[in-house]
């Protein structure tokens, strides 16, 4: 079957590099490459040597020197009192003169003793540090590759941890490109690349080793990818920096979708996915990628074909209608009784949300939004009307219900993050699985993936206080996905961020929406609207507009 042909321009970076450091000072001997030479793994490019015995031998020295001092003193200290003591045997010498010379002797030993543990101490430190500065004395490469700065000469003295030369691996190539998501999914470890570089005009086929988006990285429509390739046929040595056209050559078949493991489900033996986008049907023949659940559902009976870890291809043998509604809200009213009466807050409301679906729900203050907010989260309950999710009724849920329902299907992100300050980032995001009893060392393996997903893998441990604005917010995402929630819903998500930080964070949610999840905001704010698909605007507690 045929594969997909797909094209993107990019940027190699750095792979894999490596900075050579000195772990130990001394006078540098044996390194020999030069800037641009090839290095192979583990190979021996130097060594630092430093005497560490002569660092010593001058205290040694004069050590040995006080204990044969000490030796003579001693010496004559038990004469002195043997021959005293003789005397006052005979009557002829006095008792305290015994007892003077029996003090004497006794420093004596003291003396003796201490100079000669202070002299076997400097021994043993002098052996311990030959044995460090012998173990640390080779300069060795961690991988093969080309060493492209070389900053340190032969016969130099060299301070602990100064940095000799940087090695970049040149048996891989990572290039930084922007790609459509779905085309991203497409690829595939061992997929054909052409690489191109325009000014040298070369051209040469590698393959596919390794594709993973970065985060908050976008342009238009297309994710930053970061597309890692062999670097086997290459007529010369390709720089960082350079620009690239690909043209990457998919082995997903015309009839198959790529989707994550999670959208499966078994019914009548067969593998089955909930599907796809109404303008998007899956045909023999069309070219499809998906993730996660789109915005109106199908059944898709499928063969199951190997693709990356967490996705399968699935080839469509016969599509079967179904319901793509998440939540459902039918004649939604919402009355408070105050000391005036009763305030309608609410007032027939009726909309869907699809699953996949990117809905944005705004409107001034006071326009309902807040309590619409509530009763989608679980957090309250209409005074009439029917609300459910994934067809359960829960318009006169108990609390149990309620707790259990935002436990297993919704995952909350705030305005004020709303972290408890005296937990770290890991531990904030663990909280939810902790109240869904999941156990401990799945709870934090799963906590990490979420911040990792979030560029946090470096704050895992951080306070909330040591965290700017948007680096809070992302814990709080990280927290609101880390269940796996059906709907993830988001309270004005950068009402307390600048603008800088916004981006970032609206940049997750895309990214977030377009791996699957379902997004439902609520704002006021018309820039942060715009990234949704369908506005739903409320005014005086009327829904409004639906688009």
């Amino acid at each position: 079957m045929q594969g997909s042909q797909l094209t993107a321009k990019g940027t190699i970076v750095p792979e894999q590099e490596h900075e050579l450091r000195a772990k130990i000072e001394g006078y540098l001997e044996g390194f020999n490459k030069r800037a641009g030479d090839r290095v192979d793994t583990n190979e021996l490019l130097g060594r630092i040597k430093l005497n560490v015995s002569s660092e010593y031998a001058l205290q040694m020295t004069q050590l040995e020197s006080s204990v044969q001092k000490q030796k003579v003193e001693r010496k004559i200290a038990v004469e002195n009192h043997r021959r005293l003591k003789e005397g006052f045997q005979q009557g002829v010498v006095p008792g305290n003169d015994v007892l003077e010379a029996r003090q004497k002797l006794e420093l004596a030993d003291a003396g003796l003793n201490s100079v000669t543990r202070e002299l076997d101490s400097v021994r043993r430190l002098s052996k311990e540090r030959e044995t460090i500065a012998e173990r640390n004395s080779s300069l060795k490469s961690l991988s093969a590759g080309v060493m492209t700065e070389k900053l340190a000469s032969n016969g130099e003295w060299i301070e602990k941890g100064r940095l000799l030369g940087k090695i970049v691996s040149v048996d891989r190539l990572k290039i930084q490109a922007f790609l459509l998501p779905d085309d991203a999914l497409k690829l595939q470890p061992g997929d054909a690349v052409t690489v191109t570089t325009p000014e040298q005009e070369q051209s040469w086929q590698e393959k596919v080793l390794q594709i993973s988006p970065i985060i908050n990285k976008t342009q238009e429509n297309n994710h930053l990818q970061e597309v890692v390739i062999s670097n086997q046929h290459a007529p010369y040595s390709p720089r960082v920096n350079t620009k690239v056209d690909l043209a990457f050559t998919s082995g997903v078949p015309r009839n198959a979708l790529t989707l994550p493991l999670d959208a499966l489900f078994k019914r009548a033996g067969d593998y089955q996915i909930l599907q796809i986008d109404e303008d998007r049907r899956p045909g023999f023949g069309d070219i499809m990628a998906a993730r996660g659940f789109w915005s109106s559902l199908q059944y898709l009976a499928c063969t199951i074909a190997p693709c990356h870890s967490e996705f399968v291809q699935l080839q469509a043998r016969q599509v079967v209608t179904g319901d793509s509604n998440l939540d459902r809200l039918q004649n939604i009213f919402k009355t408070y009784t105050s000391q005036a009466g009763e305030v309608p807050v609410l007032k027939d409301i009726s909309f869907n949300i699809k699953r996949g679906e990117y809905v944005c729900i705004r409107g001034a203050s006071g326009s309902g939004k807040s309590t619409l907010l509530n009763i989608l989260g679980c957090l309250d309950n209409p005074t009439s009307g029917h609300y459910t999710i994934s067809g359960k009724p829960l318009q006169k849920a108990d609390e149990a219900l309620k707790t259990r329902m935002r436990r297993q299907h919704i995952g909350f992100v705030f305005q004020r993050f709303h972290l408890i300050p005296t937990y770290t980032a890991v531990r904030n995001v663990e909280l939810p699985l902790i109240y869904a009893s999941t156990p401990k060392h799945q709870r934090l393996a799963r906590a990490e993936e979420a911040l990792e997903k979030m560029g946090l893998s470096d704050r895992l441990h951080h306070m909330p206080n040591q965290l700017s604005g948007g680096q809070q917010q992302r814990v709080a995402i990280a927290r609101g996905i880390v269940n796996q929630p059906d709907i993830l819903i988001a309270d004005e998500p950068t009402g307390a961020l600048d603008e800088a930080s916004s981006d970032q964070i609206m940049s997750i949610f895309d990214h977030l929406n377009a791996s699957g999840v379902t997004v439902v905001l609520v704002t006021h704010d018309d820039n942060v609207a715009q990234h949704a698909r369908r506005i739903i605007t409320l005014r005086s507690g009327k829904l409004v507009e639906n688009t």
